[in-house]
């Protein structure tokens, strides 16, 4: 990845365009291109927990509870019922899945930090968000996006975290948000979000107690890809607080990142593909890569925490 930022800071973007040899990298000279230009970094906030394990790729169906380990973390995902329809009726959900339930998680949960506070009035902005982080609002990504909160309103999460011996986060069978409704593209329906979305208690101290600040722009080029979102994430908490370099074996990285795909053989090409372009978003990381280990070295941080986030994290 260093020979991409390379080019581009030494040759230009057109240049460095011109010297790359496949669709791939030419897109990441764009990305890096664009991310060093940018002059205003805008941050996003994101669970820490969620940065060392993460959402499902896919639809798992309505039944199918969702685990993922990493160390001593473990995140599970129940489905759930919500009330749909004009006669409310209780309708089952399975678990919220993809790149648009993790940008819908990004909006609420940075609202969250950024108003210092559980309840988060929506309106249209979350739309207006959405739009602005290349995910059109309309027809059936409409549809798509109301289904993902439906979901993520509807199911139980749990996580438990233990640190250096200690139980640092835990919170068990909550429905961690509530009123999670996106407002049509016409706004006939603006008069049902008056009332604003929650978070549960226990996932807003945990959140506020463990932000991991991102930037917005990198989520932008990353919207439509769930795994080089996780990726992303996953970079920004490890780089910044290494203090010697750290290995992982592909191998590794497919039992953390890989459900869903059948055999390693066919997650490492998605995997190197995305890890790519997350680098791409994230120019200041320093990591190696081979065909059976990538090196983490110990990076700045894709975003200055402000002072507030800073302390919590430390904290």
């Amino acid at each position: 990845m260093s020979k991409i930022v390379e080019l581009v800071v030494q040759h230009g973007r057109e240049r460095a365009a011109e010297m790359v040899a496949t669709k791939q990298e030419r897109r990441m000279v764009d990305i890096v291109a664009e991310m060093l230009a940018e002059e205003r970094e805008s941050a996003s906030y994101t669970f820490t927990g969620f940065c060392m394990t993460s959402l499902p790729h896919s639809d798992l169906g309505p039944d199918e509870i969702w685990e993922r380990w990493y160390g001593s973390a473990r995140l599970t995902l129940t489905p759930g019922y919500l009330p749909t329809g004009p006669q409310r009726q209780n309708v089952k959900y399975g678990v919220p899945y993809g790149a648009r339930a993790r940008m819908i998680l990004f909006y609420i949960q940075s609202q969250a930090i950024k108003t210092e506070s559980r309840e988060i009035r929506l309106g249209r902005s979350m739309n207006n968000w959405l739009q602005t982080m290349g995910l059109s609002v309309g027809g059936q990504t409409f549809k798509s996006i109301r289904e993902q909160c439906r979901r993520i309103e509807a199911c139980g999460l749990n996580f438990d975290w233990e640190a250096k011996g200690k139980r640092t986060i835990k919170f068990e069978k909550t429905n961690f948000v509530k009123g999670l409704e996106i407002a049509n593209v016409d706004g006939r329906q603006s008069d049902m979000f008056e009332e604003p979305v929650v978070l549960s208690e226990e996932f807003y101290s945990a959140l506020h107690a463990h932000p991991m600040p991102v930037r917005e722009s990198a989520l932008r080029h990353l919207s439509q890809h769930s795994l080089g979102l996780d990726l992303y994430v996953w970079l920004a908490y490890r780089l910044h607080v290494l203090e010697a370099p750290m290995r992982v074996s592909i191998a590794s990285a497919y039992e953390q990142f890989g459900a869903g795909y059948k055999r390693l053989a066919h997650f490492r090409p998605k995997f190197l593909d995305n890890l790519q372009l997350a680098l791409s978003a994230y120019p200041e990381a320093k990591v190696d890569l081979s065909d059976k280990e990538i090196i983490l070295r110990p990076s700045p941080p894709p975003i200055e925490e402000r002072p507030a986030v800073r302390r919590a994290i430390a904290g």
